[in-house]
């Protein structure tokens, strides 16, 4: 677990429930701050994905899938990455600190600028994007899901080929939500799959 990643109270019960010892009090306080919390996108998606699984919430995982996502999106066709879209429409001079940092990383000197800014970032950032790739190593990249949300069926990571379900191979575990019956559900390769939740 990311040091920064602490700040997100959410993140840091579940993820100690997850893999170090499951606490009801730890899971449902989690839930509970999940349900008013506003993180950063991503160590919001890593919680509710640990959310979905503990508490068998297919929402909370489509939730974290479209956090995860919404990050992956940033990746330019170069690889590099911006971090975070400025909503703001006219962004002010900023901190002397800030400006100085940016010009060492860019060598360029940032004067104060009052702009229009609304849109993408026009720097690359090569730290904080990064993580979401780094979380999504442990959770949806070797992850499958089968969620079923208002009565429709929801794939994520998973495909029906000829009436059974198929994965990446990269895929090691599926979730399946507690709305569907799992002998309903045909894999294409089942062996060594783990079946969320437990």
């Amino acid at each position: 677990m990311e040091d920064g990643a602490i700040s997100c109270t959410a993140l840091a019960l579940l993820y100690f429930c997850a893999h170090i010892r499951y606490d009801e009090r730890y899971a449902e306080f989690a839930d509970e701050v999940l349900s008013f919390h506003r993180a950063w996108t991503i160590w919001q998606a890593e919680a509710l994905f640990w959310d979905g699984i503990l508490f068998k919430k297919d929402q909370a995982m489509l939730d974290s899938w479209n956090g995860f996502i919404t990050n992956f999106c940033k990746t330019r066709k170069d690889g590099s990455m911006y971090s975070c879209y400025e909503a703001d429409y006219i962004r002010g001079g900023g901190y002397e600190g800030i400006r100085k940092n940016l010009a060492q990383l860019e060598e360029k000197d940032y004067g104060v600028q009052y702009k229009i800014a609304h849109g993408y970032p026009e720097h690359t950032d090569s730290s904080l994007s990064r993580y979401a790739w780094t979380r999504a190593a442990e959770t949806w990249l070797k992850t499958a899901a089968l969620l079923k949300i208002e009565g429709r069926l929801i794939p994520v990571n998973m495909r029906l080929v000829d009436g059974k379900w198929e994965t990446e191979e990269n895929i090691r575990q599926i979730y399946i939500s507690p709305n569907i019956c799992k002998e309903d559900v045909a894999l294409k390769h089942p062996e060594g799959m783990i079946f969320l939740p437990a």
